[in-house]
């Protein structure tokens, strides 16, 4: 397992623990608030381990920004193609700029609270700070069913089967999945030739699978190896990122789709 793979994982579960605390925090504040209550140990606690939850879940997402994860360099690379590629325009921009926003909220609501004298205020600073934060989390996540979908638990299968296309500008594309329009086309382009939106920008460029120089990695064991564990599976470009949250299907689905491009040769 690489180090990406690794990162990414820690970051995939961890947002539970970041979500279940921010959910926390806000139903307490604001029954706290509601209420009149006043400010205990439990209320500070609990804004201790809410921040310090999201900057742990924050470091995690920068780490794989800068230096891990394709897609920020994919995007910074060439932001007029990336902004065309609804994958990389989320993981490159998005999702960072909607976290950042999260953590930004969190924070500020915390030194606002803390210069409340009134406990009520201080409470209903920080529900309204800690519910606009969970907003901003929410809507930056990658959820099931957005064209950036990712697996609400990775490494186990997560995700549905998916179905190929209903029509297509060719019978080679429609042998293809939609997990394969979602995540590959940006850089290996819809037929498979290596000519996607992003392509200019990687170096080394993607493969183009219709060339019989592709012929070496046709085997089906080899297909898998790169689609689950990256380029780096095989001694390719890193570039390449790692997929190990497909299901069986879908890995079945991706290597028909990818023999159907050698097959116009």
């Amino acid at each position: 397992m690489t180090l990406h793979e690794i990162v990414l994982i820690a970051h995939s579960y961890l947002r539970w623990l970041v979500l279940s605390a921010l959910c926390f925090a806000c139903l307490r504040h604001t029954r706290r608030w509601l209420s009149g209550a006043g400010w205990d140990r439990l209320d500070e606690r609990t804004q201790v381990a809410t921040l310090g939850t999201l900057d742990l879940q924050f470091l995690l997402g920068l780490i794989l920004y800068v230096l891990l994860s394709p897609f920020p360099r994919a995007f910074l690379a060439d932001m007029a193609a990336g902004m065309k590629s609804a994958q990389v325009r989320f993981f490159g921009m998005e999702h960072a700029l909607g976290m950042l926003i999260a953590v930004g909220l969190a924070h500020v609501g915390r030194k606002r609270a803390e210069r409340r004298d009134e406990p009520r205020q201080k409470h209903r600073t920080t529900a309204i700070f800690a519910w606009c934060s969970l907003a901003c989390m929410l809507a930056s996540i990658p959820w099931p069913g957005r064209s950036s979908a990712r697996p609400l638990l990775r490494g186990l299968g997560g995700e549905a089967p998916v179905t190929s296309p209903a029509s297509s500008a060719s019978a080679a594309v429609a042998a293809c999945p939609e997990v394969y329009r979602t995540r590959c086309a940006s850089c290996h382009g819809v037929s498979g030739r290596g000519d996607g939106p992003l392509a200019a920008s990687l170096k080394p460029p993607p493969r183009d699978f219709s060339k019989s120089t592709f012929g070496r990695y046709r085997s089906d064991e080899a297909l898998r190896q790169v689609i689950v564990g990256g380029g780096s599976a095989l001694g390719l470009s890193p570039l390449m990122p790692a997929h190990p949250d497909l299901s069986e299907a879908q890995l079945g689905e991706l290597v028909r789709c990818l023999r159907s491009f050698g097959s116009r040769e």
